[in-house]
């Protein structure tokens, strides 16, 4: 187990500074059986935002990566490159920031 640093300071169990964290891991992540919209509001979900929040961010994250045609289609459906963007997409909908 080791420590994560932010700018020289340890963090903790601070959700402050977790909120403001996305995570874009090297293996493609998504839930089959949701459409791409649908991963985005779970995944806004999960990072505290209402479902009018997580949508909105959605489509305009869709819409910055290309993906707008696919918003309602599964994302088991898409390629391997469209996986990768709502990976992107999936890491950034709750804007984090630092």
């Amino acid at each position: 187990m080791g420590n994560v640093f932010i700018q020289g300071d340890r963090i903790k169990n601070n959700k402050m500074i977790f909120l403001k964290i996305g995570l874009c891991p090297q293996e493609i992540i998504c839930w089959p059986k949701l459409t791409c919209i649908e991963q985005l509001v779970f995944a806004g979900n999960m990072y505290g935002l209402d479902d009018s929040s997580a949508k909105a961010s959605g489509y305009m994250l869709l819409d910055k990566l290309g993906l707008n045609e696919k918003q309602n289609k599964l994302a088991q459906t898409l390629s391997g490159g469209m996986k990768r963007r709502l990976n992107l997409a999936l890491a950034l909908v709750h804007n984090p920031i630092f």
